[in-house]
């Protein structure tokens, strides 16, 4: 099992005594060597301090191989001094010395290259983990410890796939995602929502991802907490119900408009109904044609710039039927679109009943009137005739008995205003009523 370690840390400690210690066997080696002739084999033992030092010290073990690599040679010149043992003996140190350099060079790339790795791992907002084959975790960073609750070494002891995600998730990975099932289908990007089981026993909604390390075949795993997304669309979810519950539901005729074309849409059930149009039929054509009576290019809003708020207007219905309406247009924008919102009731009881009302007044000042008139020329003639003193008492008795019928008549008319009042009919208003009844 790969754990992620710093490649030097078992040499942190011992690791110069430990070439110290090969390099001189390597030296002492090498003097009995050239004391009894030996030159061909005892140089390869120095690849091994010199390879080791340069891995691990990087420019330091570079040094340390030149050094090393001048001491050869500086032995083969003192202990055999040969014109060929001293040229291979610096070319040796000459190859020591590349040797040497590349293995520094790229052990200094490897670390600059772990040190991205493990800055982008451990200051990553998003959780990641590594693990093997088997599904155990080998390694978590520090942000996959707050979404699970366990601490790495937590993890690393005892931690697998099937703990965090439940195993049937894990076998839908296993059985769908090409990453984790070694499938060379490697443009099927394994990415999903899943439920994380916390430490503490709490499902975490997350969005996971996993690809595989081609050479251990260990899988990377990219993990999300989007519990504060989801709520987030839990509360969209719940707005966007109770809004179409309103838009739905809501008494009065609802229609949205573009400004710039004057198309409808969106309208609600409300405005269908009182149009007498299908979904089809208003969604989309002009409101000139089906809403508005006015003229195109005559529009109150958007061509005369008028301001329309509870005011008396007609609406077209699908017939060509005007029904009157208590209209009021507001804007809107809308995805940097201007939008113009026509809301409106239908008025036609209120109508009817004003119609009726005035029918009804009409015929009682009609009902008044004739006989109120009659009684007032007949009182003046009455006046007249008493000033001039041309008629008898009888006939003047008889005159004024003809006005009292008159007046009766009209206490009659008035008693049947207050039994209309009484029976309370639904065309006279309450303040009508109330001045009828005084």
């Amino acid at each position: 099992m790969m754990k992620l370690r710093p490649l030097s840390t078992s040499f942190d400690r011992f690791g110069w005594l430990i070439i110290g210690v090969i390099s001189a066997f390597a030296l002492g080696l090498s003097a009995y060597a050239l004391a009894n002739g030996i030159t061909d084999v005892y140089p390869h033992v120095f690849y091994i301090p010199i390879i080791a030092a340069s891995y691990y010290y990087k420019k330091q073990g570079f040094y340390f191989s030149v050094l090393l690599s001048a001491a050869y040679v500086l032995m083969v010149i003192l202990l055999y001094p040969v014109t060929t043992a001293i040229f291979a003996a610096m070319l040796r140190a000459v190859i020591f010395i590349a040797i040497a350099g590349i293995i520094s060079y790229l052990a200094e790339t490897l670390r600059h290259e772990e040190q991205i790795y493990r800055t982008i791992f451990h200051t990553n907002r998003t959780g990641m983990a590594i693990a093997d084959d088997e599904g155990a975790i080998i390694q978590i960073n520090p942000e996959l410890e707050n979404i699970s609750g366990y601490t790495t070494e937590e993890a690393e002891a005892e931690l697998n796939l099937t703990d965090m995600l439940g195993e049937k998730t894990v076998e839908w990975i296993a059985s769908s995602c090409p990453e984790y099932a070694k499938e060379d289908r490697t443009e099927d990007f394994c990415i999903f929502n899943a439920t994380l089981r916390s430490k503490a026993g709490e499902d975490v909604p997350v969005l996971f991802s996993c690809s595989r390390i081609p050479e251990t075949n260990n899988l990377t795993l990219s993990i999300t907490d989007i519990s504060e997304l989801m709520e987030a669309y839990d509360k969209i979810a719940n707005s966007e119900t109770q809004l179409k519950t309103i838009w739905e539901h809501i008494p009065a005729g609802i229609v949205v408009i573009e400004a710039e074309t004057h198309n409808i849409v969106a309208a609600n059930p409300e405005a269908l109904h009182l149009t007498g149009a299908d979904k089809e039929e208003l969604v989309g054509h002009i409101c000139h044609k089906y809403v508005c009576p006015a003229e195109e290019g005559r529009c109150p809003i958007t061509d005369l710039h008028q301001t329309i708020d509870n005011s008396e207007r007609v609406l077209l219905t699908a017939k060509g039927d005007e029904i009157p309406i208590l209209k009021t247009v507001s804007s809107m924008t809308m995805n940097k679109k201007e939008y113009l919102v026509e809301t409106f009731i239908d008025i036609t009881p209120q109508k009817e009943a004003e119609n009726a009302l005035l029918a009804y007044i009409r015929e009682a000042a009609l009902r008044l009137k004739h006989p109120v008139a009659l009684v007032k020329g007949n009182l003046s003639d009455i006046r007249e005739e008493v000033e001039g003193e041309t008629s008898d008492t009888a006939t003047i008795s008889t005159e004024i008995q003809v006005q009292i019928k008159n007046l009766s008549d009209i206490l009659e008319n008035i008693s049947e205003l207050d039994q209309a009042i009484t029976e309370e009919r639904k065309e006279i208003p309450d303040l009508f009523r109330e001045f009828l009844a005084r």
